[in-house]
Order: C-alpha cells, then sequence, then structure tokens
C-alpha cells in the first residue's frame, strides 16, 4: 500500500489507520446506536408495533423526497471538495464550498415544493391511507433541512474535519433522544411529526456550528453564475440521483408492501428487525463514508494502492463484525425483549434469515465504493438498479409465501447477489481482486458465523450454549490475533500507561 507521498506503507500501518478511524467513529456510532436503542425502547412501549411503524414510512417516505430533490449533492460535493483540499487550493476550495451551499439552498426550496406536492400521492401509496396527507404535508421543512444537513456533512468530510464530524453526530444523537421521547410520552402519535421536525433540525444546526467554523456562510443560490458554476458537479451526479431515488423507492415499495399486507404491525416488527441487524454493521462501517470515501477517492486511479486500501478495509470490517454477529444471534432473544418488548418477539426469525446480509454487507460496501470515487455514475447506476430490482422482488416473493421470515431471508439472498455481482463487474472494468488474506478471513469467519447460527436455532439450551459460545470464542480469538498482529494499537496503550506511571 501507498501513502499519498509516495512511500509504501506497511499492511501494520493500513490496519492502524483503519482501527483509527473505526475507533474514533465506532466508539461515537457505538454511543449513537446506545441511544436510539434506549429511543426505540420508549418508542415500542409508548407507541407499540404501529408507532415504530409509521415512524419508518414517515421516514423512508422522507427519504425518497431528499434523493429525489437533492440532486446527488452531498455525494458528488464529497468528490469535488476533497479533490481541491488534497490539491491544496484554498482559494478554490472556499469558491466551491459557495457553490456547494447555494445549491444546498436550491434543492432544500425544491425538496419543500416537491414534499408539499405529491404528499397525497406518498399518502395514498404508501400508507394506503389518504388520512396521512395533512401530516405528509407538515413534514415537508424536514426535506428542506435534509438538503442543507448533506451539504455540510459533505463539507467537513471533504476537509477531513473527523473529530468535528464525531461531536456533532455524538451530541445529535443526545439532543435527539432528549426532544423525542417526551414528544411521544407527552402526544403518543400525534407527537411523531413534531418530534421529527424538531430532531432534523437540532442535527442541522449542529453541522452548521461546526462547519462555519471552517467556512463562513456564503451563498448565492439565486446567481446565474454561481448556477452555472454548479453545474457540472451536478451533471457528474446525474447517475448518482437516479440511484439514490431507486435506493430510496425501493425500500419504500417493500415497505408499502409490508402495509398492505400486514399493516402498521408487521411493518414496526420488520423496522425492529431490520434496525437489530444492521445496528453493529453500521458501528463498523460508519468510518467509510467519513474517512475511507475521501482517502479512496484520492488514490482511486493507482489500481494497486486502491486494491490494497479497499482490501485491507474489508479485511478490517469483517474480522470486527463476525464476532459480534455470532454473539449477536445467540443472545437475539434477551435482546429484543430487552431494547423492544414482548410483542417483537414474532421478528426474531425475520433477523435470524436476515444476519447474513450484514455479514456479505461488510464485504460488499468498501467494494462498491469504487464508481463513487471515480465519479463512474453510470455503473453506478447500473448496479444499483439491478440489485434493487433483485431486492424488490426477492423481499415481496419472500414476504408472500413466508411472512417476514421470508423477507428476512431475502435480505440475504439479495445481499449474497449484490456481493457477487460487484466482484465479477467491477474485477472486469476496475481490476478489482480480492486479496488471499481476505478471501482467508471471509470463508473462515463465515463458516464459524454459519456455525453460530445453526447452534442460535436449537431449542435445546445446553446445547444452543454449550456449542455456540466456543464457536463466538473461536471467532474472536481469530479476529483479535489478526487485529493485535497486524496492528500498533496494544503497545500504544502500554506505552501510555507507562507514560502515566512514570508521570505518578
Amino acid at each position: 500500500m501507498f501513502r499519498g507521498d509516495g512511500k509504501q506503507e506497511t499492511v501494520s500501518g493500513a490496519y492502524n489507520h483503519v482501527l483509527k478511524y473505526m475507533g474514533l467513529f465506532g466508539g461515537v456510532q457505538g454511543i449513537t446506536v446506545l441511544l436510539s436503542m434506549v429511543r426505540n425502547k420508549f418508542v415500542s412501549v409508548l407507541l407499540g408495533r404501529e408507532g415504530l411503524g409509521l415512524i419508518d414510512m414517515y421516514n423512508k417516505a422522507m427519504d425518497l423526497l431528499s434523493n429525489s430533490t437533492t440532486l446527488g449533492l452531498s455525494l458528488t460535493a464529497v468528490r469535488r471538495l476533497s479533490e481541491l483540499y488534497e490539491a491544496g487550493d484554498e482559494a478554490r476550495l472556499r469558491e466551491q464550498v459557495r457553490v456547494v451551499r447555494s445549491w444546498s439552498v436550491l434543492t432544500a426550496l425544491l425538496g419543500f415544493m416537491a414534499c408539499l406536492l405529491f404528499a397525497p400521492l406518498l399518502s395514498r401509496r404508501l400508507m394506503h391511507d389518504p388520512s396521512y396527507t395533512v401530516s405528509m404535508m407538515l413534514l415537508s421543512p424536514l426535506v428542506a433541512m435534509l438538503a442543507i444537513t448533506g451539504a455540510e456533512l459533505a463539507i467537513l468530510k471533504a476537509v477531513r474535519q473527523m473529530k468535528a464530524l464525531a461531536t456533532a453526530t455524538t451530541i445529535g444523537a443526545v439532543t435527539t433522544l432528549l426532544i423525542t421521547v417526551p414528544l411521544y410520552y407527552l402526544f403518543g402519535m400525534k407527537g411523531i411529526v413534531p418530534a421529527l421536525l424538531a430532531s432534523t433540525l437540532a442535527v442541522l444546526l449542529l453541522n452548521l456550528h461546526f462547519s462555519l467554523k471552517q467556512f463562513p456562510w456564503r451563498a448565492n443560490p439565486f446567481s446565474l453564475f454561481t448556477i452555472r458554476q454548479g453545474i457540472d458537479m451536478l451533471k457528474l451526479g446525474l447517475s448518482f440521483v437516479l440511484a439514490g431515488i431507486i435506493m430510496a423507492a425501493a425500500e419504500a415499495t417493500v415497505r408499502a408492501f409490508i402495509v398492505e399486507g400486514g399493516g402498521l404491525a408487521d411493518e414496526g416488527l420488520y423496522t425492529a428487525g431490520f434496525m437489530l441487524t444492521v445496528s453493529y454493521a453500521r458501528i463498523v462501517m460508519v468510518s467509510m463514508d467519513n474517512d475511507y470515501y475521501p482517502r479512496l477517492s484520492a488514490c482511486v486511479n493507482d489500481i494497486k494502492r486502491r486494491n490494497s486500501l479497499i482490501n485491507n478495509q474489508l479485511e478490517v470490517c469483517l474480522l470486527l463484525i463476525a464476532p459480534f454477529l455470532v454473539l449477536f444471534v445467540l443472545c437475539l432473544p434477551f435482546l429484543v425483549r430487552l431494547l423492544f418488548t414482548a410483542d417483537f418477539m414474532t421478528a426474531i426469525p425475520m433477523i435470524m434469515g436476515a444476519v447474513f446480509s450484514m455479514f456479505f454487507k461488510a464485504i460488499t460496501t468498501p467494494v462498491a465504493y469504487i464508481p463513487l470515487a471515480r465519479g463512474d455514475s453510470v455503473t453506478y447506476f447500473v448496479v444499483e438498479l439491478l440489485y434493487y430490482i433483485v431486492f424488490v422482488v426477492l423481499l415481496e416473493f419472500g414476504y408472500a409465501h413466508w411472512g417476514l421470515l421470508g423477507a428476512g431471508v431475502a435480505l440475504t439472498a439479495s445481499n449474497l447477489f449484490d456481493l457477487l455481482m460487484i466482484a465479477g463487474i467491477y474485477h472486469v472494468k476496475y481490476h478489482f481482486r480480492f486479496s488471499t488474506r481476505a478471501i482467508r478471513v471471509g470463508l473462515g469467519q463465515g463458516l464459524l458465523l454459519a456455525a453460530g447460527l445453526y447452534f442460535a436455532l436449537q431449542d435445546n439450551l445446553w446445547f444452543k450454549y454449550g456449542a455456540g459460545i466456543p464457536v463466538f470464542c473461536a471467532s474472536a480469538w481469530w479476529s483479535l490475533h489478526l487485529l493485535l498482529r497486524e496492528t500498533t494499537f496494544v503497545s500504544a496503550i502500554k506505552a501510555r500507561f507507562s507514560r502515566f506511571g512514570k508521570s505518578t
């Protein structure tokens, strides 16, 4: 692997870098996930399955509108600003920040108007009930705030303000909890819309607080000159826009299908299962968007350096996620009761069926960033389109025939398809290859996860835990062995304690 100065970087150095930012953002995301779990516990107690399902449907509707109206700005802005930051061109960087902010205001206005216009359609198609139209219209400021928040996040990511991002994320999670729970307690289901608006505003203000320290607000959203300056950047993101719309539409379509078949209660169970399945994966993979993507963008045209970076990233992802997935399936009944209520126990079969989807996602995600980093929007769009077609078909087929269990298995099957498709297409188009080490780690940890899942499904508790716990220990030992062997984290911690001891 190579550094930006052209010098070779050891595998140990690469692992250290990945773990450093996974430690920073993983720790932050861990706090965020913990707080969201506390919030979801209150939601399940105060609002039940229907309340959780309704919140999720509102969020999916807003995601669909946001992805349709932000014009891919948050993605293309990171790439463009990152290039200028790496080049050290401060004057052009500040000018491009002005352009990004100007377009974010325009897309915010577009999203606001689109929400007002399409609220009746969304209420009928997604909720299968026109009575939600007014609530959808009241959420129009949320779509506008998401547009500006996305732009400010892109600015912070591009100029590597990782600690600011981490701080904003942590404070945002705490603030969201403090805002939403009292509103749910006081107003029940009627408090959902105010809670969503207030928490989104709080997150926007936090991100503005940190980004304005780097770049004071300058924007000319109604200047034709400024609009022309951003057109090339937005042209680059056209296929990303379409891919984002397809993603949001696919997620909304699946949830609307579940609402139609089983009501908001079933949708709430699906949401709970999805949350539990992806929670730890979010902790592991969150650093990719904040640190990995800008670094990949800087070396994407150097095949050897790029492939090394990708393989190191996915190896660390697998080593971190696999042991916890084994432990997760073994402890699942306790986790559901702890994090939700007994009413959500029927989501367990879906979660068991979906657990491998996150394992495959840990492999796929680092590779899937290649077209984003290259600005190859057509390839990205085609791959995303194929995946979401398969995703919708499998989810609807699985749920229609086997209920939530079928939905969980379909999640795993669609992510396996995504892995195989990306590996094949990106090998041909970008000359990407999995390293021998990555293949060995993937196969070994995958077999251990399969064994852990098998034992977790057993009814005999002695057999379940007597055999399952050693499987977890084997997976954890292997991960720790490789991570400690390839990093200097242990020696750094020892040195820090040694210095502390001498100072006292």
